[in-house]
This record gives C-alpha cells, structure tokens and sequence, in this order.
C-alpha cells in the first residue's frame, strides 16, 4: 500500500447523526476511493457498536449512534458502496465494547433484556 498523504474524512458519528443512507454510502464512496488510490483492499470498519456513552473512547467511530435500527441502515448503505468499490469492510466492535480503561481486563455484564433491546 502507498503511504503519504491522504483525506481528511468526518469522523462516523457525524455520519450517522446526518439520519440518511444516501450520505452514509457517499462517505463509502469517498473512503474507498481514497483507500483503492493506496492500494489498499481491505478497511478495518464500520464500527456498529451502538454508543450508550459519549464518553466511550470509540464513540466518534461508531455509525450506529444511539440508535440500532439507524445503524443498520447507515451501515447496510456504507459496506455496500465500500463492496463495490472491490474493498472488504470488516465491521467491528459488535456489541459491549464501550470501555477504552482496562479493556484487556474488563468483564461486561449486560442483563439479557438489555442486551436484546439495545444491542
């Protein structure tokens, strides 16, 4: 892959709280494109996790927001327009990941009704 400079890009939730798929594919567009110039082939997001904190240390990287229906829809429209530039996206940070301190050591318990609601 080349390396050098690159484009400033809004972070994810800023592409989220636009509540519209059509923007959320034109960013996939924007990041394959600038990702496929490098030679690159595959890109480490969306991340989907829904963010519970604005104080979770990923939260400007989350396309889901607060909201999982939202997501699913910024990120189906997202992963689509990053699959037909010939990229693979590999969404991430599922679910229960809102912690940065002591992440390695960290054990979530979320109760079963939450964790079927929210996540």
């Amino acid at each position: 892959p080349t390396v050098g400079k690159g484009t400033q890009l809004p972070d994810l939730v800023a592409i989220a709280a636009s509540f519209d798929p059509t923007v959320a594919a034109a960013f996939g567009r924007a990041i394959s494109e600038e990702f496929r110039g490098k030679g690159c082939n595959v890109l480490l997001g969306p991340d989907v996790e829904v963010v519970r904190t604005p104080l979770a240390g990923r939260s400007f990287e989350s396309l889901t927001g607060e909201d999982p229906y939202l997501g699913s829809q910024l990120a189906g429209a997202y992963v689509g327009e990053v699959h037909r530039h010939g990229l693979i996206a590999t969404a991430k940070h599922w679910l229960d990941n809102e912690q940065e301190k002591n992440r390695q050591e960290l054990d979530v318990i979320v109760g079963t009704r939450a964790q079927h609601e929210i996540y």
